[in-house]
């Protein structure tokens, strides 16, 4: 046991007497004790890069969760040919944060052990995007339609095709990249997009659109995934706990003001990308309203993963030829920081 583990260790037998004798506040008492400690360093690779999409995160650096949770963590920007599963395995990054549950399942198929602890995206924020002078409003009127799909979201988009029984040779596929221009420009009738983003920019230059969701539609999976190594979470729970602690207050703080995220995101954290206010603050509006809320959170807290959920993902995994398992999933973290409650 070094001194670090041993500190810890006194920390949480004093606290946890003190709440005991005072049959309240052990939290506080935790976060007290933590912010007193020499701060634990550790990364967060993020999925994508720094745009509100992580709002949460943010939240937690900037109102001093992590301090006060005794971490200090580096926040490591993902993108285009960044390979987050890789930055976790390699070690180079402890927390993983904003990855489909596809993905992952595909890399523990391959080898990699990992544990997703929880999960932002309830529903998958894939969506197909129409202008609103010509709507596509199901799934069946793209039959004989030209449809832009990035090369990143072709699982998905073959995967919910096959859910919906539609044949792909009646639809026209066309390679795109993430500007939402072929829209707009005419060269395909709908688009593939995240709902959080492509729709709101547009939404924001003042082109009227309409999208629905691919989770409307059968398409059951994650988004924005939690996870670590699972000897991560067997060798340094402790530091686990308090890091997903910490997610779970900056997302609680971000869903009572969606505004603060978007903020954050323009001015301190994305401010190099040059980002939007407005269009960060509409996307978070959606994370908030109707990608990250649902009955299941309502009832045990944001991130949780219920058990028909996870079913339901791993039944999509089985129909992709992936044959990993509810084992992908742990909710010990998460029944750990709520204890019962619906808020930390």
């Amino acid at each position: 046991m070094n001194r670090r583990t041993f500190l810890r260790t006194g920390a949480r037998t004093v606290v946890g007497a003190a709440a005991i004798a005072a049959g309240s506040g052990w939290l506080e008492g935790v976060r007290d004790t933590a912010a007193a400690a020499p701060a634990v360093k550790a990364a967060v690779q993020f999925g994508w890069v720094k745009t509100v999409e992580f709002a949460g995160s943010f939240i937690a650096d900037d109102r001093g969760y992590y301090t006060s949770e005794g971490l200090d963590i580096d926040m490591l920007s993902g993108g285009p040919g960044v390979d987050v599963v890789t930055a976790i395995v390699s070690g180079k990054a402890t927390f993983g944060c904003g990855t489909g549950a596809q993905i992952l399942a595909k890399a523990r198929q391959q080898g990699a052990p990992i544990k997703v602890l929880g999960v932002l995206y309830q529903k998958s924020p894939l969506a197909v995007l129409s202008l609103k002078k010509s709507p596509i409003r199901t799934p069946q009127e793209l039959l004989g339609k030209r449809v832009g799909v990035a090369a990143a979201d072709s699982i998905p988009w073959t995967t919910w095709l096959a859910l919906n029984h539609l044949d792909a040779s009646k639809i026209t596929r066309v390679p795109v990249q993430f500007d939402p221009a072929p829209l707009v420009t005419g060269q395909v009738d709908a688009f593939l997009s995240f709902a959080t983003e492509q729709p709101v920019e547009l939404q924001v230059a003042g082109v009227p659109v309409e999208f629905f969701l691919l989770a409307d539609y059968g398409y059951a999976s994650y988004s924005g995934c939690y996870y670590v190594l699972e000897d991560t979470l067997k060798n340094r729970r402790d530091d686990v706990v308090r890091f997903m602690r910490a997610e779970v207050r900056g997302w609680e703080a971000n869903a009572a003001n969606p505004s603060l995220g978007a903020k954050l995101t323009v001015e301190k954290y994305g401010k190099a990308l040059g980002l939007s206010y407005m269009s960060q603050y509409l996307g978070n509006k959606v994370t908030v309203e109707k990608l990250m809320q649902t009955p299941v959170t309502k009832q045990h807290g944001l991130l949780w993963m219920g058990d028909a959920e996870i079913a339901a993902n791993v039944s999509l995994f089985k129909q992709t030829g992936i044959t990993v398992g509810p084992e992908l999933f742990t909710s010990e973290v998460l029944q750990e920081i709520y204890r019962g409650r619906n808020r930390v």
